[in-house]
């Protein structure tokens, strides 16, 4: 897993970053500290020497024995064509730390990265899985300057065919959006013609990634989300998701409320009537993931497929697009409580329980794909998506640190900021 950050210049150069993390080579592992130098402190960040790269790959102290460096972990994998080799000098607070590591691609062979129109882009990524895999994902940029729009759009396939365009490809997802025949309703990143930061967990198997444009956390993911049938059973669990489900939305729009712990659609005209999120079934079809669907001030919640704790399957209620809807609380008994809500749950202010809300002690609930029609059955987790509670000390960007072990990104759900609205991202 490589745990990647940076900004781009705008919409376009943000596809050519993807394309270079996911093909390129990467810190994989901290294998021994070489040397433990002095003067060091816990969560000093150390910035890795030598190689030839984009981004340089930087570490972050977890334990010290009088000022020596005892233990660390990756805090930026960073981006290299040429990895420095053992032991790996570092940069930053106190001297003398050198390191064993591990670098590797991150898995991902660019079958198409092209432009398609004008400057736009158009990309088809092949990802190695454990090695005898091929997962096919890709988007293509589009843009209109009367418009005000600069966005993605994001498909899956079963295969790649050099000879067709991406609404040709085998078993594409909906969207196919085409300036001369219209659109379909699909999975839809709305970027900008600026600044963009973002962060990208990358693995052999999918890529998770959060464009930041100005104060929203626009998020989407593309591969294989970790089934719970056995890889017989359940053969492609390809998914692909982004934060909103029609073309022309725009970043700047106070409308869009979605992102991968609580996907919501839109309703209106021109087949605006499915996404933001798809994974595709055994049978070959793309199932719709969505946990509500909105049209102008009203949200029709629950839906057949939805990602929980924050989705409803089975049961409907609709209701004004506010805090104040109660999102948690399965209305078929036979699904029972996700999450225990206390009666103060109505105030936008209030504590989601049992989340204690203070970083380090947060929970954090695996984003879960169910199903509920024609049969209820739990498809899939998104791969080291989870959603957790903003109540308290925990905002946009926090990192939550697991003593010895993991660390995890939060990000609130694109412009949402309810308590319920936020999710984590692990980083390694």
């Amino acid at each position: 897993m490589s745990w990647i950050f940076g900004t781009s210049t705008d919409w376009i150069d943000l596809s050519n970053d993807v394309v270079a993390a996911a093909t390129g080579t990467s810190l994989q592992s901290v294998d021994s500290i070489a040397a433990g130098g002095t003067g060091y402190a816990v969560d000093n960040i150390l910035t890795l020497s030598g190689g030839t790269g984009t981004i340089s790959a930087q570490v972050e102290v977890t334990s010290v024995s009088a000022g020596a460096v005892t233990g660390v972990r990756i805090y930026q994998a960073g981006l290299y064509s040429a990895a420095p080799g053992d032991p790996v000098a570092t940069t930053g607070a106190g001297s003398g730390c050198t390191l064993n590591c591990t670098f590797a691609t991150n898995g991902w062979t660019a079958e198409r990265n092209t432009a398609y129109s004008g400057s736009e882009r158009e990309v088809i990524l092949n990802g190695s899985g454990d090695g005898g895999d091929e997962i096919f994902i890709g988007w293509r940029t589009y843009s209109s300057v009367p418009g005000d729009y600069y966005n993605w759009e994001l498909n899956g396939f079963t295969g790649f065919d050099s000879g067709l365009t991406t609404p040709q490809q085998p078993g594409v997802s909906p969207g196919k959006w085409n300036a001369a025949s219209g659109f379909r309703a699909g999975a839809y990143l709305p970027l900008d013609n600026a600044s963009i930061g973002y962060a990208m967990s990358i693995t052999p198997y999918r890529i998770i990634l959060v464009a930041i444009v100005g104060s929203s956390y626009f998020n989407a993911i593309l591969g294989w989300a970790n089934r719970y049938a056995t890889e017989g059973e359940f053969p492609y669990p390809l998914l692909v998701g982004g934060c909103m489900s029609e073309f022309n939305g725009t970043s700047g729009s106070s409308g869009l409320r979605s992102g991968l712990v609580d996907p919501w659609r839109t309703a209106g005209t021109e087949g605006q009537d499915r996404g933001p999120m798809f994974i595709r079934s055994t049978d070959g079809t793309w199932i719709e993931v969505r946990n509500a669907q909105i049209s102008g001030s009203t949200k029709t919640e629950s839906r057949t497929c939805v990602v929980i704790p924050a989705g409803r399957p089975d049961g409907s209620i609709n209701g004004a697009v506010s805090p104040q809807n109660d999102r948690f609380t399965l209305v078929d008994a036979s699904w029972g409580e996700v999450i225990p809500l206390t009666a103060a749950i109505g105030a936008s202010t209030a504590n989601l329980q049992p989340t204690p809300g203070t970083l380090n002690r947060t929970l954090l609930f695996p984003a879960t794909i169910v199903l509920s029609t024609p049969a209820k059955q739990i498809l899939a987790d998104l791969p080291d998506v989870f959603w957790i509670s903003g109540f308290g000390a925990i905002g946009s960007e926090d990192r939550i640190r697991i003593p010895g072990g993991a660390a995890y990104r939060v990000f609130q759900n694109c412009n949402r900021t309810e308590n319920y609205a936020y999710l984590a991202v692990k980083e390694i």
